[in-house]
């Protein structure tokens, strides 16, 4: 199993609203290792690149993007960024409501 493999199972243990999808490149010479990870209705997502579905992680958000980006090294920091931020942001769309 990839680490993306068990990143994704336990984000939607911990969140289980939460979703995600791959990023499909149509040119088969450009990565297609990017996972985004997003709540319904909370505009926000969360963007993981890895070439290979491996540790480390590069984590791009609408406040770390390009050359402020977070290299994350293994599954548990990576998961625990993913949850943390995807509730903060639900929290932030809660109260502007």
């Amino acid at each position: 199993m990839r680490d993306i493999d068990s990143i994704i199972e336990r984000v939607k243990q911990q969140l289980p609203d939460a979703d995600f999808y791959q990023l499909t490149m149509i040119n088969p010479n450009l990565d297609d290792g990017i996972w985004c990870f997003y709540l319904p209705d909370v505009e926000p997502e969360v963007h993981l690149e890895s070439n290979n579905g491996i540790c480390p992680f590069i984590i791009e958000t609408d406040e770390h993007c390009e050359e402020d980006a977070i290299k994350i090294d293994t599954v548990d920091e990576t998961v625990k960024f993913i949850v943390e931020y995807l509730k903060s942001k639900r929290n932030d769309s809660k109260s502007v409501i």
